[in-house]
């Protein structure tokens, strides 16, 4: 018979099963030495929550670079230019001239010809 009392998922298991462990530390110092050992000792899925953003702390918890600023840029570039270039985009520019009056009536209509 294969007796497996000791096995920690069994219901009836007087053994402890940890799932979470919390700390406290009194300085950044402290957790971030606290975070390197973790990191040394392989653990991967964890996370340190702190009041403010401490310098190096991605570092030493070993995250890799994402790459959500790059989406993000993205997104708005193509949140800004979008509608731009839906309405005409760059058949409304002006066309430069030497004149500042013919410079006045080339926004002027690009306005109106936009009002429509």
């Amino acid at each position: 018979m294969n007796d497996n009392s000791h096995s920690p998922t069994k219901p009836n298991s007087h053994q402890p099963h940890y799932v979470g462990v919390v700390a406290r530390f009194g300085s950044p110092a402290d957790l971030m030495a606290a975070a390197r050992q973790i990191s040394a000792a392989g653990y991967r899925y964890w996370d340190c929550h702190t009041p403010f953003p401490i310098h190096g702390l991605d570092r030493a918890m070993k995250i890799r670079p994402t790459i959500l600023p790059w989406l993000v840029a993205g997104a708005g570039a193509m949140g800004a230019l979008g509608p731009w270039s839906c309405n005409g985009g760059p058949t409304e520019l002006p066309i430069p001239s030497t004149s500042v009056e013919n410079h006045f009536s080339v926004y002027r209509l690009t306005f109106l010809s936009s009002s429509n």
